[in-house]
C-alpha cells in the first residue's frame, strides 16, 4: 500500500489526498516496526510522516484534520523518543502536540476527538514531567487531564474508552499524590480508579487487559492501606 501511495504522490505532488494517505502509510509502517522491535526503523517512518503532515498543515492552515494528524505524529514521536531514553526530545514533541490539541479544542470545544486528544497530551506531559523530577508540574497536568476525562465520561457514559482513560487518570493522580506525601488524597484516587476498573471488568469479563488493570488497582490500594497502618484492609486488597 505504501509503494502505491509513494508512486501516486510522486506523480501528483500537489495532490493533498495522496500526500495525506502517504503520511498514514508511514505511520502504519512505524507502528508495525515498533511492534516487531525495530525501534530505529519506526522512528524513521514516524519522522517522515511528521514532515509530510507539517507540509500539509502549512499548505492548508484552516484544515483541522491536518493539524490533528500532525499532533498525533508529535505524540508518537514523543513515545518513541521516550523509549529510546531521549527525554528532552520527547518532551519537546509532547509539548508541540499539546499546543495543537489545545488550539483545536478551543476552536471546537464540542469536538470529543479533540478533547480526548488534549487529555492524552496532558497525561503524556504529566508522565514525562514526573520522569524529569518535576512532581508539581506533573500534578497540574494530571489534574487537567482528569477534568477533561470526567467531562467526556459524563457526556458518553457507555464509552468504555472514556471510562478506561478516566481510570488511568485517577491512578496517575494517586501515584503523584503518594509521591508528594498526601496518602489520603492518593487513597481517594486509587479507590475511584478501582471502581471504574471493576465496572469495566464486569462489562467485559473476557478482556484480559481489564482484568490486569483491576489487579493493579487492588495492589495499589493494598500498598497504601499498609502505609496508613490498615493491615487488615491491605490484606484483603
Amino acid at each position: 500500500a505504501f509503494e502505491i501511495f509513494k508512486k501516486l504522490s510522486q506523480q501528483a505532488p500537489d495532490n493533498t489526498r495522496y500526500q495525506r494517505s502517504l503520511s498514514v502509510s508511514y505511520n502504519k509502517l512505524g507502528n508495525i516496526q515498533l511492534r516487531l522491535g525495530n525501534t530505529q526503523a519506526a522512528l524513521t517512518h514516524y519522522q517522515t510522516s511528521l514532515e509530510l503532515r507539517k507540509k500539509l498543515s502549512q499548505q492548508d492552515p484552516d484544515n483541522t484534520e491536518y493539524h490533528r494528524g500532525l499532533s498525533v505524529s508529535y505524540g508518537r514521536l514523543g513515545n518513541i523518543q521516550l523509549r529510546l531514553g531521549d527525554t528532552q526530545t520527547a518532551l519537546t514533541h509532547y509539548q508541540a502536540g499539546f499546543e495543537i490539541f489545545k488550539k483545536l479544542s478551543q476552536q471546537d470545544p464540542d469536538n470529543t476527538k479533540y478533547q480526548r486528544g488534549l487529555s492524552v497530551s496532558y497525561e503524556s506531559l504529566g508522565n514525562i514531567q514526573l520522569r524529569l523530577g518535576d512532581s508539581q508540574s506533573a500534578l497540574g497536568h494530571y489534574q487537567a487531564g482528569l477534568e477533561l476525562r470526567k467531562k467526556l465520561s459524563l457526556q458518553d457514559p457507555d464509552n468504555v474508552g472514556y471510562q478506561r482513560d478516566l481510570a488511568v487518570s485517577y491512578e496517575s493522580l494517586g501515584d503523584i499524590q503518594l509521591r508528594l506525601g498526601d496518602s489520603q488524597s492518593a487513597l481517594g484516587h486509587y479507590q475511584a480508579s478501582l471502581e471504574l476498573a471493576k465496572k469495566l471488568s464486569l462489562q467485559d469479563p473476557d478482556n484480559t487487559g481489564y482484568q490486569r488493570g483491576l489487579s493493579v488497582s487492588y495492589i495499589k490500594l493494598g500498598d497504601i492501606q499498609l502505609r496508613l497502618g490498615n493491615t487488615s484492609a491491605a490484606l484483603i486488597h
